[in-house]
């Protein structure tokens, strides 16, 4: 396996860990500690603040550590987080645990962003990413329904043994991928191994890049795309982290149907990476950013309105849609650049991050100021419409500077 095979194989260990420790979060919380939608809104903001913070340190770290040993340190303090959720006294140390999971995670992502990139320009670039994003995206997919299933058998096995710990069996596997994680990182993706080599047989035949627009264009291509992602990402933070006290409180959803539910969401959106991996036009072009974003604000007014699992099914899976676009276009615009890998992977995740600092807790607490459950989507809904107005206004005010 190469270097770059190693690191799809780290981004789907490591995120299918991940995603069965925050689908299981709000759960245990609710059952331990009965948190409603404002400390559950907390959680996702306290975790994105931290993981913006790291991530625009991560540059930084980087040039002092090697990547690899970042990416080593990153599964550690994630390892360590997961490890201790399961000891918890109170909610608020929940929240301190996410937090850490959150610097670790911050650490990791933009360091095996960078080691994926570096030496690829173009159609190769493209390739890399691609791949890059099947693997953690489908690496997110698994563990939604594997962390429902092992919550829902260690809920049972506590009933059965009266051991409490038994709860946190998702976390325990997220232990476990994070070794084999940090294990990876450090024998096969040591900066000192050389890299997959440019025009390698699997990029060479690949077509040609789309004509990239002038160079006043370019910044702005990449701040849409990135104002996108942070849209995308309030909008998952509220999902992941908020939508428990729907599913949960109201429509007592079981663990395993939040799980199945919330996979819908990189299912779609590692069907569509497959779609955008072989068909390669659509780079530099804003009418596909914007005409998948508007799946947001109308999936946001199904939320508002539905209580029918199959049709919140249907709505998950949309978001997946709309939520590959607006990914791949932030990281392949962050890095089709000759430097800055590093600095500009964790502006990438930054960008993720901040719209989980600051619509997950916004949403949480517009639900228990209201007191109506549903009140987080219609906040979903003004924020995606006024993200997506403000990216056209961006968009069409470069457009008019380019020409001038």
């Amino acid at each position: 396996m190469g270097s770059s095979g190693s690191g799809y194989l780290c981004s789907f260990l490591m995120n299918m860990g991940l995603v069965m420790f925050w689908v299981s979060l709000p759960y245990l919380a609710k059952d331990w500690f009965q948190a409603g939608p404002g400390l559950l809104g907390l959680i996702g903001g306290a975790t994105g603040g931290a993981y913006v913070v790291t991530c625009l340190l991560a540059g930084k770290i980087a040039r002092r550590l090697r990547r690899d040993r970042v990416m080593v340190l990153g599964a550690l303090v994630s390892l360590g987080a997961a490890l201790a959720a399961g000891f918890a006294p109170s909610v608020w140390f929940l929240v301190g645990i996410a937090v850490v999971g959150s610097v670790g995670n911050g650490l990791f992502w933009p360091a095996l962003e960078a080691r994926l990139s570096v030496g690829a320009r173009s159609a190769e670039l493209q390739h890399r990413m691609g791949w890059f994003n099947l693997s953690w995206s489908s690496g997110e997919m698994t563990g939604a329904v594997v962390g429902g299933v092992l919550y829902t058998l260690g809920k049972g096995l506590v009933g059965w043994t009266n051991f409490a710990y038994l709860q946190t069996l998702p976390f325990l596997v997220t232990v476990v991928l994070c070794v084999a994680v940090g294990l990876l990182a450090w024998k096969r993706l040591g900066d000192s191994a050389s890299d997959d080599p440019p025009g390698d047989p699997e990029t060479r035949e690949l077509p040609p890049a789309p004509a990239r627009p002038g160079a006043p264009l370019l910044p702005v291509f990449w701040t849409i795309a990135l104002l996108a992602n942070c849209a995308a990402a309030a909008f998952r933070g509220i999902l992941i982290n908020v939508f428990p006290d729907l599913g949960k409180g109201v429509l007592h959803y079981s663990a395993l149907q939040w799980g199945v539910l919330f996979a819908m969401v990189p299912l779609s959106r590692t069907l569509m990476f497959l779609y955008w991996q072989r068909h390669r036009r659509w780079a530099y072009q804003a009418g596909y950013l914007f005409g998948f974003q508007a799946l947001f604000p109308l999936a946001a007014v199904v939320l508002i309105f539905n209580s029918s699992y199959a049709v919140f099914l249907v709505v998950f899976l949309a978001i997946g849609v709309a939520m590959s676009k607006t990914y791949v276009a932030s990281i392949y615009y962050g890095m089709d650049i000759d430097h800055s890998h590093q600095e500009r992977g964790g502006v990438h995740e930054a960008a993720l991050g901040s719209g989980n600092a600051v619509g997950t807790p916004l949403a949480g607490w517009f639900a228990s100021a209201s007191g109506w459950v549903r009140a987080p989507y219609l906040f979903a809904f003004v924020f995606l419409t006024a993200g997506i107005l403000l990216q056209a206004w961006l968009y069409f005010a470069g457009k008019r500077v380019s020409r001038s």
